[in-house]
């Protein structure tokens, strides 16, 4: 497959990718009433903490490919970040929460090359938040809570041939939850700097394909065809993020 042909290919993911973000944003702009609004760009840091209980055949041939104590997590990354408040009450506002996808590496585990990169992937979580604040829109520092669901979607997983030869991988898309606490700091009486640290979790499953018909798995004795192994994660987030905002 060219590389049109792959751009091609990964549209419709993408595509489906930011139309939950959409739904999101809709969803945040649907509510009336409301007059403030926020308006923030910036970097925000993700340290990812993986639970799996390990890669796992899920076929017969991939029963046979998969190795005991094989695991994965993955490595922290940063992104730019970007988000909307649209204030729903006095001290109330839903804020969609949205950035370019982070690039992290795919870090082995378990008797898997252990702290290894082994491959890569790109997750795209847009998440919209009902945040409280503390204090008035007047006020020079202005801390705040917020909980919401948050919409997991993996793309462009990336497997070492030198791990695993002839690999193909996908990945579901989930729900999960999205959670942070935040202080603003008023610079004047429209822009404004937001600290927050956020935790976030999801559960995703990603599902390997491989080619046994070709070397090494055929002078190994397996025999030819596709063998499906997966690996299921739930992924607690611990996020850092710094940003520049603009009231209206």
């Amino acid at each position: 497959m060219n590389d049109k042909n792959k751009s091609l290919s990964r549209w419709p993911r993408q595509s489906a990718a930011w139309s939950n973000a959409a739904w999101l944003c809709g969803a945040a702009l649907a509510v009336s009433g409301a007059q403030a609004q926020d308006l923030r760009v910036g970097v925000i840091r993700i340290d990812p903490s993986v639970r799996s209980a390990g890669i796992q055949g899920l076929n017969a041939l991939g029963s046979l490919l998969a190795q005991p104590g094989h695991n994965a997590t993955l490595g922290s990354a940063s992104t730019l970040l970007l988000t909307y408040e649209h204030a729903v009450a006095d001290r109330l506002g839903l804020e969609l929460v949205v950035g370019l996808p982070p690039k992290h590496d795919i870090v082995g585990a378990g008797t898997l090359k252990p702290g290894e990169k082994i491959g890569s992937l790109k997750q795209l979580t847009p998440a919209l938040l009902l945040n409280y604040h503390f204090a008035d829109r007047k006020a020079r520092w202005r801390p705040l809570v917020g909980i919401g669901p948050l919409y997991s979607t993996i793309s462009d997983v990336q497997i070492d041939p030198a791990v695993q030869p002839h690999t193909t991988a996908k990945a579901d898309k989930k729900w999960g939850l999205a959670s942070h606490v935040a202080l603003t700091y008023a610079v004047d009486a429209n822009w404004h700097l937001t600290g927050a640290l956020g935790y976030t979790r999801v559960k995703n499953g990603i599902t390997l394909s491989t080619d046994t018909s070709k070397p090494p798995y055929n002078l190994l004795g397996l025999p030819a065809g596709t063998a499906l192994t997966g690996l299921n994660v739930t992924t607690l987030n611990t996020t850092l993020s710094l940003t520049l905002g603009y009231g209206f």
